[in-house]
């Protein structure tokens, strides 16, 4: 039972760092970005795909107007899209 516990609270919490998620806005060329929400679930009503994480993430573009993009990546083995 504990184990089930601990698989369970994974998966809820996802498996998707804000880490990750920061240094892909970073270098897609974005500055000073902040996480403010997080989609673990139903993330394709923001613009992802099915299976994927999505972030929604505030920060300065390349012609510096700060912006609010989403940030989507796959739980395992999967790269960062961004967008728009």
């Amino acid at each position: 039972m504990k184990r089930f516990l601990i698989v369970l609270a994974l998966v809820l919490s996802g498996c998707v760092s804000e880490t990750r998620i920061i240094e892909a806005v970073t270098d897609a060329g974005y500055t000073s970005p902040v996480v403010l929400d997080h989609y673990v679930f139903f993330a394709e009503w923001h613009g992802c795909v099915e299976d994927e994480e999505g972030f929604l993430v505030e920060a300065t573009n390349p012609a510096g107007k700060r912006v609010k993009i989403t940030a989507c990546s796959g739980r395992i083995f999967k790269g960062v899209t961004i967008r728009h």
